[in-house]
């Protein structure tokens, strides 16, 4: 910047004062001249950024969905708009992730190791230690800010899952939602994950209300909304490129799936879990996605064999598989018209398209699956009879299913464990990279070992973004993963260089060094030093079949001695096995220790982790309700959702509480006739077990009316946590939500919590079911 001195200038004598000033606060970089007037002075504008010909990135994240799910991976389920990506680019036979959503989605848009950005496991679950503080650090930018600097508009759509769960709140802080770290716009919501006819949505940094209407499921709304910011950005910034991440719900319990995708794959299962497997298995070889000579390994301990279940409930079993490849065939259908969108907007050949999922399936639904997924969250076990009293409605609004573990050990074929775990069933997942300006090697298999960190390096060499060093003033941990965009493009065509990666989750360990791979499965609760490892030779024991910890000690030794070493580089310590405790606490959080609350009416929706904590322990609300009138009804508040949950309302001038168990009953606590005028209308709850509790309705400081409430979440009711005034996203009572908002006169309600806490005790009862 040149500042010029002039004789001209009657009003500023003082031209040197004038020029000091001025150099303070002129943007630095200015190239024009700066005079008194501006006919001594030469403007200047910064240079466009230049899109260079760098390419559209799409990423595609899919949930708990298995190595083998994808038809091009080895299933039988429709999956054409996928398979035909493949067909078209490359797909990855040998991409690790980790065993969790949270931290493997770290891993992909940061670059680095999950626990050196602090998300040892999924939010929800910090731990008191840098590993775990399940936020990611300012010090590892995402990929979105780095591309951001290079002209991109960025857009996440979807599950974000990357920030703590009492942060799920209208109030923030937002440090840690999608625009903190380089996303210029937002759709979907923040949990690990949510309703697919009733989600808990946000929309950039605020929460959004309006109940979804009649044909609504997520799974097509978010893509209607990815669809709708690229076509933005092409018509509003057409000379600059952009970078989606659009990461689906699907296929996440529950499976949800609508109405014309409900019958999709009926009969396909009939033959039960093992003949499956052994199909899937065999087209995996003529598929090319496993090498030959792959063993299929016996049932993972726990499984049933189909010939051992009773007949009475092999209908619906094989209902719980017909649902998940529905609803993974419904979510294809959505990549098939994201794509298709991308091909009207001419953005298709010059955009990389990644579609990967997190981690293996989930084999969280234990041997019978479950009716209600909130179920098995809550560690209820369930029988089969619970569910097939629903069967007719499974996989639609009115269940939250999620299908029997030995589905997701098919799903995961021909590896060995589920998500969770450091064996391949928990961090083998499929990857298909498309770029049809690019890409020669099409339809083909690249079999080199890859992680999610290598994701990052791989799409800024492929875009020509250096990472900055610096970011936002922090200074960066360097990136650790690898580019494979050379092996992607053909041009290395030689052996996979050295790498070695680990993986640890829940205690659970692993590591990879050049073609073998020491793991362990550990208990939680017992010494790490008793845990037996395990040793593949990965390269010629693809699934994992041969142990050979016992043929080669010293081999194993030095893979156990590099698993510390690395976990020293890395910041894996401490080892914690903890999970209720970890899930349980409040520690951290900011109301750790407030036991009373005043919600004000007009208050947006407060997650459940954010929320006053409303399971486990005694609690009262309160609520002044000014001049009543006969015709008054409505909410006053309602905690959790349609499938477990409360609301305290009024009713037929009558106050009521609703409660929603997690069995499906329902049951109702009616006070008699409220008079007219301006009353104190509360509720005392008061545990009694796990899963049980008295309550009673209070008018003017007077018990009204007692009851009891059975089926109780005792630890999560699904995450739709606190409406104030109304009952609009899960509507205990089953309606539409739109006739819940109350329609008297409140200005707060009172929450106050037991003084002591709680959780300790529900943690023995849970860890005793």
């Amino acid at each position: 910047m040149a500042i010029v001195q002039t004789d001209q200038f009657p009003l500023a004598p003082d031209v040197a004062t004038l020029q000091s000033v001025m150099e303070q606060i002129v943007e630095p970089g200015f190239g024009g001249v700066i005079g008194p007037t501006v006919s001594e002075s030469v403007p200047w504008w910064p240079a466009p950024t230049e899109r260079g010909d760098r390419p559209n990135v799409v990423v595609i994240v899919l949930d708990d969905v298995g190595f083998a799910q994808l038809g091009c991976y080895g299933s039988d389920i429709d999956t054409p708009h996928s398979d035909a990506l493949a067909a078209e680019g490359v797909r990855l036979s040998n991409l690790h992730v980790t065993p969790l959503c949270s931290p493997t989605r770290a891993c992909l848009l940061t670059g680095r190791n999950h626990h050196t950005v602090g998300m040892s496991m999924i939010t929800g679950f910090p731990s008191g230690f840098p590993n775990g503080r399940e936020q990611v650090t300012d010090r590892a930018a995402m990929l979105p800010a780095h591309l951001r600097a290079a002209g991109y508009g960025t857009y996440a759509v979807g599950k974000w899952h990357l920030g703590p769960m009492h942060e799920i709140n209208p109030a923030g802080p937002f440090d840690h939602w999608p625009l903190a770290h380089g996303f210029d716009r937002f759709y979907g919501f923040l949990a690990g994950e949510t309703d697919q006819f009733r989600p808990n949505l946000v929309q950039d940094n605020g929460f959004l209300e309006r109940p979804p209407g009649p044909g609504y499921h997520l799974s097509e709304d978010l893509t209607d909304k990815a669809i709708e910011m690229v076509a933005s950005h092409r018509s509003g910034a057409p000379h600059r490129p952009f970078f989606l991440y659009l990461a689906y719900g699907a296929c996440h319990g529950p499976h949800q799936v609508p109405d014309a995708y409900l019958d999709t794959h009926r009969g396909r299962y009939d033959d039960g879990w093992d003949v499956v497997r052994e199909r899937w298995y065999r087209r995996q070889l003529e598929l090319g996605v496993i090498p030959p000579g792959t063993k299929l390994p016996p049932s993972n301990p726990g499984v049933p064999a189909w010939d051992d279940v009773p007949v009475a409930d092999r209908d619906l079993f094989v209902r719980y598989q017909e649902l998940f490849a529905a609803f993974l065939h419904h979510t294809d259908a959505q990549i098939g018209r994201l794509l298709a969108a991308l091909e009207r907007l001419d953005a298709r050949d010059d955009t990389i398209v990644v579609l990967v999922s997190d981690n293996g399936a989930a084999g969280e639904g234990g041997q019978g699956g479950a009716w209600n997924e909130l179920l098995s969250l809550n560690g209820i076990a369930t029988g089969a009879d619970d569910s097939r009293a629903h069967l007719d409605v499974l996989g639609g609004p009115d269940s939250y299913p999620i299908y029997p573990t030995a589905w997701a050990q098919v799903g995961n074929t021909p590896c060995k464990w589920y998500k969770h775990h450091t064996f391949g069933g928990g961090v083998r997942a499929p990857m298909i990279v498309n770029w049809p300006q690019a890409l020669t090697r099409r339809g083909e298999v690249e079999g080199g070992f890859a992680h999610a960190v290598d994701l990052v390096p791989t799409l800024l060499e492929a875009c020509r973004v250096e990472p900055a060093p610096v970011v936002g003033g922090v200074e960066q941990l360097p990136i650790a993963g690898t580019s494979f965009l050379g092996r992607l493009l053909g041009e290395d065509s030689g052996p996979t260089p050295p790498r070695t990666q680990y993986f640890e989750m829940g205690g659970h360990r692993g590591i990879y060094h050049d073609g073998w791979k020491a793991t362990t499965m550990h208990a939680s609760g017992t010494p790490f030093a008793e845990d037996r490892w395990e040793l593949y030779h990965l390269d010629q024991d693809f699934s994992e079949h041969d142990d050979l910890a016992d043929a080669e000690p010293d081999r194993l030794r030095r893979m156990v001695d590099l698993w510390w070493a690395e976990a020293g580089r890395y910041g894996v310590a401490p080892l914690d096995d903890r999970f209720l405790e970890r899930a349980l606490s409040r520690q951290g959080h900011p109301d750790h220790g407030v036991t009373r609350f005043v919600l004000y009416r007009g208050t947006r929706r407060i997650s459940e982790a954010a929320a006053p904590e409303l399971h486990g322990g005694p609690f009262r609300i309160r609520v002044d309700v000014r001049d009543l009138a006969p015709d008054h009804e409505g909410v006053l508040l309602a905690y959790g959702g349609r499938f477990a949950g409360f609301a305290l309302r009024v009713r037929s001038g009558r106050l009521e509480l609703l409660h929603r168990g997690l069995d499906g009953s329902t049951r109702s606590t009616v006070t008699g006739p409220l008079t007219v005028g301006d009353h104190e209308l509360g509720l005392d709850w008061e545990p009694d077990g796990m899963t049980e509790a008295a309550v009673a309705l209070v008018v003017d400081g007077v018990t009204t009316a007692r009851g009891r409430v059975e089926s109780v979440a005792p630890y999560y009711a699904g995450g739709n946590g606190i409406e104030v005034g109304s009952n609009r996203l899960s509507p205990i009572d089953g309606s539409d939500g739109t006739s819940t908002d109350f329609t008297g006169d409140f200005r707060t309600v009172t929450i106050e919590l037991a003084s002591e806490p709680v959780a300790p005790t529900i943690e023995r009862a849970l860890a005793a079911d």
